[in-house]
This record gives C-alpha cells, sequence and structure tokens, in this order.
C-alpha cells in the first residue's frame, strides 16, 4: 500500500501470460477515507468482485469505513475485507482497535477479510512496528479469530526490517503463515523473503502521485473501474472469481459491519 501522510491504501494486477502462464486472475480496488468514491452499492459487479478498505491505522480509526462497509453488504457479489496499518504503538492498543473497527462479533452475519499493512509510516520516521510485534500482533490476532490475516508488505521495507530488526525464527514463523499481499508498480512482483509466492499484488498505488501504475507491464490490467475511477489502487488475486471467494472465506471472521 502507498501510505498518504500516515495513511494508505492498496491495489493489484498479474503479469504476463509468459510470467504466470494458464493462471486465472481477478482484480480489485482498495480505499481508504481520502478516496472519493460512489457509494459501493453502486459499483459494477463484475468489476468489483471484492473491495478492502482501511479500518484503522495505530490508534486511529478511518472515518469512512463503517458506512462504507454498510453501502458494500447491500452488495452480497461484493466481497469486503478491512485493513489496519501497523504502527509502533502497543499491540494489544492496535488489535483491540481495529476488531473493534471492523465490529468483530462471534456469530455474526457478515464476514470481514483482515489484512495488517506493515510498511513505512511517513507521519513519523520512528512510529513503524518491529518485526517481533508484527508476529506477536498476528498471533494475538489468531488466538482471538482461529484465523491467520493477509499480511501487506512493501517489499523493500520489509526486507530492511528483516535485516535490522530483532526477532525469533519462532516470529518468522508465525508471519510465514499469513498469505502475502505485496506491491509493484512498474513490474512483476519480486520476490519477498521468507514467502514462497504472494497471493495479491498491488500494482497501482495512490491516484495522487500518477507514476504510481503508469508503468504496469500491461494495459489488460485496469488502472481504473469504470463509474468508479479512473486512477484508483488496483490489485490482482492470482486465480479466478470463485477461487477469490473461497480465500475469502477461509480468511475472512463474523463481523457486524
Amino acid at each position: 500500500m502507498m501510505n498518504r501522510i500516515g495513511f494508505t491504501a492498496l491495489s493489484v494486477v498479474l503479469v504476463a501470460a509468459t510470467l504466470l502462464p494458464s493462471c486465472a486472475t481477478t482484480t480489485f480496488p482498495n480505499f481508504s477515507h481520502w478516496d472519493s468514491i460512489p457509494s459501493i452499492a453502486t459499483f459494477p459487479a463484475k468489476k468489483t468482485p471484492a473491495v478492502i478498505h482501511r479500518a484503522s491505522r495505530g490508534t486511529e480509526t478511518d472515518s469512512a469505513y463503517r458506512h462504507r462497509a454498510q453501502q458494500c453488504r447491500q452488495r452480497p457479489d461484493i466481497e469486503w475485507g478491512a485493513y489496519h496499518f501497523c504502527t509502533g504503538a502497543p499491540v494489544q492498543t492496535q488489535l483491540s482497535l481495529a476488531l473493534d473497527r471492523v465490529g468483530h462479533s462471534p456469530g455474526a452475519a457478515n464476514r470481514t477479510l483482515m489484512v495488517f499493512d506493515f510498511e513505512k509510516n511517513v507521519k513519523g520516521a520512528n512510529d513503524y512496528m518491529r518485526v517481533a510485534d508484527l508476529a506477536e500482533l498476528i498471533r494475538r490476532f489468531h488466538a482471538r479469530t482461529g484465523v491467520y490475516p493477509v499480511l501487506y508488505v512493501n517489499p523493500g521495507w520489509f526486507s530492511r526490517r528483516l535485516a535490522t530488526d530483532s526477532y525469533s525464527s519462532a516470529d518468522r514463523a508465525v508471519i510465514r503463515k499469513c498469505p502475502l499481499w505485496t506491491s509493484a508498480y512498474r513490474g512483476k512482483p519480486s520476490k519477498v523473503k521468507g514467502f514462497p509466492s504472494w497471493t495479491i499484488w498491488q500494482y497501482s498505488g495512490d491516484a495522487s502521485l500518477p507514476s504510481y501504475g503508469d508503468g504496469r507491464i500491461s494495459p489488460s490490467y485496469p488502472r481504473g473501474i469504470p463509474g468508479v475511477g479512473s486512477k484508483l489502487e488496483m490489485n490482482l488475486y492470482r486465480g479466478s472469481v470463485e477461487s477469490l471467494r473461497s480465500f475469502w472465506g477461509r480468511h475472512s471472521i463474523p463481523t457486524r459491519f
């Protein structure tokens, strides 16, 4: 994700058939309150089988999250996901806030895919989460919900943190249990240390920065969605729509919103 003034957004695309032969792919957008968009209830389903929206960042909530979640619930054909941007705030504080914001409640009717966004915080140079704390956040999330979240990383930032932070082999092992969402705006995603492959690729970034996504490998992968926006943070799931829905089900939690 691109961290806009300390906030975020996300997106993904596949690179050409020669790189991923015979592989179906599915694209979808991600948003935060920074994005001016029409009601998600009006989104074209074939262009948006899923949406991920920021729910919280550190100790702050995204003001648009619940309203847009309720819009999406009017569309059972659109999967809903939420991400929490990790900062240097206490792990339990961030976990409690994120789960409260999405309305986690065992037995609730709605399902929400959960993502932890682990990247550089441009709002505060030293206000970032360390690798050991990320592992602890994942452990506590799994203990509360019974599922592992999706992990979003900037490959370069993640590699630097692995090289400089203090953490254990057990920390690395629990982090690897998370499906990987990575970013690459000018070519195919590079290998992320510790992960055999990626599940989601953010191939175009912040709409306020035109260069993000303009160097994409193929124009076959949309930079925007008609009726929603021409330059969005777009993502690519490596699989069919049916596979995406199955993946969503495995990594989502019951929520009120």
